[in-house]
């Protein structure tokens, strides 16, 4: 009689620690950070994490009772045996090879473009283009339904995995939505000037801009409006049209380039985000701010003037900006 065989089942005591690893991604397996996987993107920070993680609890909890049932089988010694007819081997499973995704997804993206440009065209000649249609309301209405649509349609091809399209999709967007605010300021009465409108546009369209980029995150949203909200504060001196607020538009608009650095720097701790970009050109907005502001200085009267109260305090102003901003450089 031979020896009792005795099987290890190492295999599920592997399962069980991978299962309740809340490191890791259930995706691809790289770790996760703050619930965010950097490598395929999965977010498991809301209810669907939670989901996932007691799915995996439950997984683990019962792979652990069957690795305690089957230490408890009773074995017996068994006599050897050879069967008289050889036994055929079970059938080699069909191995189908997958047809990789990435031709499929470049395929879907170059067709997504595509049409997406084509429909933009099209828009743009019936819009401008057509001599039958001059009223402002219909024409700002065109464009806006072209932009609502691109705005829809981006978030869309985002969650299915085609950024290429979702950036270009989402950049169409934007310029339809500038289409048609300047389209809608036909509609402005005669003595109005252009910047109190420009000033409200930019201000309601950057915000949103920057709010629906961090949420979807779609680049090309975040980037506009990281490059119009510095911009309000020099068309709001301008509407203004006063020599005193004309020299605090610059120091505005430094400053508020200054704020969305600050709030790059706390959505890359959150979420691990890469603003380097960003950061790089609200410096740039800054630097434009202070040239603008020297050009300005420059057309004053002679010392003595009260304006030049005004000039030194928005220099100091633009100092305690400069000097912000030069820590953020060195911390890189």
């Amino acid at each position: 009689m031979s020896a009792p065989v005795t099987r290890s089942t190492h295999w599920s005591a592997t399962v069980v620690d991978q299962l309740r690893d809340a490191t890791r991604c259930p995706v691809c397996g790289r770790a996760l950070r703050d619930g965010l996987c950097s490598t395929c993107g999965a977010d498991l920070r809301g209810d669907t994490g939670t989901a996932v993680w007691q799915a995996a609890s439950a997984a683990a909890a019962a792979l652990a009772t069957l690795e305690t049932v089957v230490s408890r089988i009773p074995k017996q010694a068994v006599a050897p045996h050879r069967p008289t007819t050889p036994v055929s081997a079970p059938p080699a499973p069909t191995v189908v090879a997958a047809t990789p995704a990435r031709a499929s997804t470049t395929l879907q993206s170059v067709l997504a473009v595509a049409g997406a440009g084509l429909m933009a065209t099209a828009a743009l000649v019936f819009t401008f283009l057509n001599p039958d249609l001059t009223d402002p309301i219909a024409r700002a209405a065109v464009l806006a339904g072209a932009a609502v649509l691109f705005s829809a349609s981006a978030p869309v091809l985002m969650r299915r995995a085609l950024r290429v399209s979702a950036e270009c999709i989402g950049a169409l967007g934007v310029v339809f939505v500038a289409l048609s605010v300047a389209a809608l300021g036909e509609l402005a009465p005669a003595g109005a000037g252009p910047w109190a409108g420009a000033t409200l546009g930019a201000l309601l369209g950057g915000s949103l801009a920057v709010l629906l980029g961090v949420r979807t995150g779609i680049w090309s949203w975040m980037l506009t409006g990281t490059l119009t909200l510095p911009l309000v504060p020099l068309f709001a001196s301008a509407a203004l049209a006063t020599s005193t607020i004309a020299l605090w538009g610059p120091l505005g608009s430094a400053a508020a380039a200054l704020g969305l650095i600050e709030a790059a720097r706390v959505l890359e701790r959150r979420r691990g985000a890469d603003a380097r970009v960003e950061r790089a050109l609200l410096v740039v907005v800054q630097l434009f701010s202070l040239a603008l502001l020297i050009s300005l200085a420059m057309d004053l009267p002679p010392v003595g003037s009260p304006r030049w109260l005004e000039l030194s305090a928005t220099l100091l102003g633009v100092g305690a900006v400069a000097s912000r901003t030069a820590r953020h450089a060195l911390r890189g």
